[in-house]
């Protein structure tokens, strides 16, 4: 099954999108492992909200695109994480292993899919067993 890990990051920590060279070593292992793993489909960070756009439309009313920064927000989106996981549990444990590389972090595991099932029609095909499609970096 795959799952979706997105993570939520306080954009105004100092670590948000400065990481340290430690942080980068461990991130780079994390995603060699679980790439060759097979757990890793592909993953990436976000910039900061500042570069961002938030589209919104309420039912019967007219779309609405605030930009950002969105400083109201106590978090924002970091980055994702596509992931292959035998069950949600397993997925958990996944975000775990990832929430465990940062010093404060909120991981959510959403299932993919309909029940978990791979899409028949893919417009891009999925990188070759063992390759990622994207780093994952937690600032960019």
């Amino acid at each position: 099954m795959r799952f979706l890990l997105m993570h939520r990051i306080d954009e105004r920590a100092p670590e948000a999108w400065n990481p340290s060279q430690e942080f980068i070593e461990k991130m780079g292992a994390m995603i060699q492992d679980w790439s060759e793993r097979g757990i890793l489909i592909t993953a990436e960070g976000v910039h900061p909200s500042e570069k961002g756009s938030l589209v919104r439309k309420d039912r019967g009313a007219a779309t609405k695109v605030t930009d950002g920064p969105f400083t109201e927000a106590k978090e924002v989106i970091g980055g994702f994480a596509l992931i292959n996981a035998e069950d949600r549990a397993q997925a958990v444990r996944y975000a775990q292993e990832y929430a465990d590389l940062f010093a404060e972090i909120e991981v959510e595991v959403r299932q993919g899919g309909a029940g978990g099932a791979r899409p028949r029609n893919r417009s891009r095909p999925g990188p070759p067993a063992g390759q990622v499609r994207s780093g994952c970096h937690p600032s960019r």
